[in-house]
């Protein structure tokens, strides 16, 4: 206990006491010594320069280390590892074998647990479940009530919010937002900052379209499945195939992002549009008729 002592308060949770911590040395710069800390079971479960505040708790084979930081009434139990500049706040539940490396953060009612992890400025918060053997790297995100698990991998500010649910071995990468009701399962890769919203329900490659428009600002189009039939979002638009093609003539006629191309690059790319556009009615055709 190089930077930290028990104090005489304890407290029982069953079979398992808790021992409140005060600090024997300024720590990192941010604690200094005398201050009170939260609650752990055993000296091997707090190390480095790592600190457990207010009323949280660590306890079982759980280890805190490096500059991590357990607040709020946040638990760590069971073999979980919180390393690095890790933060676990508010009233999250980090346990089993979860661990937490870098600048990650987990908040709010949120959990992660399993075999999951949280790497590279990666956060979970709300009441967010992070779980099984499920990864957030590069600053991806869980939040609202979404469930992130199976062999799920979110990479590069990916984003799970609203009631998403990504389980199976599906890959996310460069920004895409899966949000309100989707469900995204199998062996799936997705890239390119699409949104999936709705009621997207997509277990194969089959369910979903994204092609990015280098000519079109680099707006990216995604049609996808969804138990309503399909949805198709297209920038900041979203609709059904119908509003698609009433979207197209609106901005060939008024918002054509490369206006100022000439009329030769006007007709290219609204020829391209009315080809994309026979390609997702067919598309659409099939999902259709096999929902």
């Amino acid at each position: 206990m190089a930077h930290f002592e028990f104090t005489d308060e304890t407290l029982t949770l069953g079979d398992t006491v808790l021992h409140r911590i005060r600090a024997t040395t300024d720590i990192a710069g941010h604690i200094e010594r005398g201050e009170l800390g939260g609650w752990v079971e055993s000296p091997r479960n707090l190390t480095g320069a790592a600190w457990v505040a207010d009323e949280a708790k660590v306890y079982g084979n759980a280890w805190v280390t490096d500059e991590a930081r357990v607040s709020g009434t946040a638990e760590v139990f069971d073999s979980a590892n919180i390393c690095g500049l890790a933060q676990v706040g508010d009233n999250a539940r980090v346990f089993e074998n979860a661990r937490m490396f870098d600048q990650t953060a987990i908040s709010g009612n949120a959990q992660l647990s399993g075999n999951a992890e949280l790497l590279m400025d990666s956060f979970v918060s709300d009441n967010a479940i992070v779980c099984e053997t499920a990864v957030l790297t590069d600053s991806a995100q869980a939040r609202g009530d979404s469930w992130v698990g199976g062999f799920a991998c979110l990479h590069g500010a990916s984003v799970a919010t609203g009631n998403a649910k990504i389980s199976g071995r599906v890959w996310l990468f460069d920004a895409p937002t899966i949000r309100d009701n989707a469900t995204i399962s199998g062996h799936i890769t997705i890239c390119g900052g699409p949104t999936i919203a709705t009621t997207a329900q997509i277990t194969s490659a089959e369910d979903i379209i994204s092609i990015v428009l280098a000519a079109d600002c680099a707006e990216t189009i995604t049609a996808y499945r969804c138990c309503t039939g399909h949805r198709i979002h297209y920038g900041d638009w979203d609709g059904t195939l119908d509003g698609f093609r009433t979207e197209i003539t609106r901005r060939a006629e008024t918002n054509w992002p490369q206006a100022n191309a000439g009329a030769a690059s006007l007709n290219r790319w609204r020829y391209e549009l009315d080809q994309l556009t026979n390609l997702l009615a067919s598309r659409v055709e099939f999902w259709e008729s096999n929902n």
